[in-house]
């Protein structure tokens, strides 16, 4: 398992390391469930909706395809998994702390099992429900190649002086301090910053937004599942509930009074649910269906009582993909990762460094059994990068670091390839 550089700092700042991973990591505070907003798309929908009168005939429209589409394609079985290509826009803004690739990455993973019900947690279906649960066939990658065709490790870093950037205009503009959209038809986009006022995501269901903000916003203390992710929002589950919208999908109890989500098997439910109920729960007169589905991941409950999608929101989400995204299934962001293969990967003996202690200059060896994309960084010990190199066909060989500009201290050489990542401490001597 992979340890974290902000983990190895420590550890080796305090002369004290064991073997552990970024999931043995002090946990931070948990957040007061009465002082968030679970999510934020609601209101954003809202605020579009006033400064753009066509919005809400071009959202039935769009409702009207998708439905039309349902209606044609009554099988939810599909010929193939569709692989979503990710890129993660980090915006470290005032007092943040890193996010690290790690920490991403866990995103990732929490998002393909949860898409593909392979989630520990889906033992913890009720059985009234377990005939409805489903794999909706979505799975998702870092991306490799950006939209250049370039190798990218799917992962774009900004430091920013906007405060609470993701409540303002700037987060999708690299000239307010934010970083520019990848093309949405190719790419699901997640800007990864603060986000303030309590509000721990939020997206755009298609025809919602303009091209240039067609993505999702997280907060940074509710991403992922390891490093700042915070309780009870800290197994990934806001990103899937964000996504499930991104997808089209509605909330549960459908934004009203035991309202309508669009999904015929799941429940009517009276409003949200918050923290972890017991089951069963009734509302709506849905006792003979069951109860309230408060573990659906389209609900407010808190993330370790999420555990499913249900066939009706898979055909929903199949239906946006195909009527509304349809460029994902064609997109080549990860062309050279038809599955995300480096899951659970451990690299670390194709990397060296030598000498070590040295006065800044040293060596990196790198060492494959087949040519493979590198992305090559060096972080400091604030989880900076101050030297980058990146290859997109590298077999093995020696790579020259020259750090003799930068102050002396502990650094951190990540390797990133499609398959693996290493990590090598390198100690900096004064010079």
């Amino acid at each position: 398992m992979l340890i974290s550089i902000q983990r190895v700092f420590t550890c080796l700042l305090l002369s004290s390391c064991f073997a552990s991973t970024l999931a043995a990591q002090d946990t931070p505070t948990p957040v007061d469930p009465a002082t968030v907003i679970r999510c934020h798309t609601h209101h954003k929908h809202q605020e579009m909706r006033a400064s753009d009168p066509g919005l809400d005939a071009r959202r039935a429209d769009i409702n009207a395809q998708i439905d039309e589409w349902i209606a044609t394609h009554p099988s939810t079985s599909q010929d193939a998994v569709i692989i979503i290509p990710v890129v993660v826009h980090v915006l470290t803004g005032p007092g943040m702390p890193p996010i690290y690739y790690d920490q991403i990455r866990s995103q990732i993973d929490v998002l393909s099992q949860d898409f593909r019900r392979s989630n520990p947690d889906k033992v913890l279906t009720p059985n009234v429900f377990s005939s409805v649960a489903a794999d909706t066939e979505i799975d998702f990658c870092l991306a490799d190649t950006d939209p250049n065709g370039n190798y990218t490790s799917g992962v774009t870093y900004t430091t920013t002086s906007v405060d609470n950037i993701g409540n303002t205009s700037a987060y999708y503009l690299t000239a307010s301090g934010g970083h520019d959209i990848w093309d949405p038809d190719s790419y699901l986009n997640i800007w990864v910053c603060q986000i303030g006022d309590g509000i721990l995501g939020f997206t755009f269901q298609p025809g919602v937004a303009p091209a240039n903000r067609d993505g999702m916003v997280i907060d940074y203390r509710y991403f992922g599942n390891i490093g700042t992710a915070t309780p009870p929002y800290n197994l990934g589950r806001t990103t899937t509930h964000e996504l499930g919208h991104w997808f089209n999908l509605e909330h549960i109890w459908g934004d009203a009074f035991c309202g309508n989500d669009g999904v015929a098997d799941t429940p009517e439910q009276e409003t949200f649910t918050s923290g972890c109920p017991s089951f069963p729960q009734f509302s709506c007169n849905n006792n003979a269906d069951g109860g309230d589905m408060f573990m659906n991941y389209m609900d407010y409950s808190n993330d370790a009582c999420m555990n499913l999608f249900t066939a009706g929101q898979k055909q929903r989400m199949l239906a946006t993909i195909d009527v509304q995204r349809p460029g994902l299934k064609s997109s080549n962001g990860c062309s050279l990762n038809s599955v995300p293969s480096w899951r659970g990967s451990d690299f670390s003996e194709s990397l060296s460094v030598f000498p070590n202690p040295s006065t800044g200059e040293f060596t990196a060896y790198i060492e494959f059994n087949a040519p493979s994309t590198v992305d090559l960084r060096v972080y400091n010990q604030l989880g900076q990068v101050v030297e980058r190199n990146q290859f997109t066909q590298f077999y093995s060989g020696n790579l020259p670091i020259d750090l003799s500009q930068q102050p002396a201290g502990l650094y951190l050489v990540e390797l990133t390839t499609p398959f693996g990542i290493a990590t090598k401490k390198v100690q900096v001597l004064e010079h």
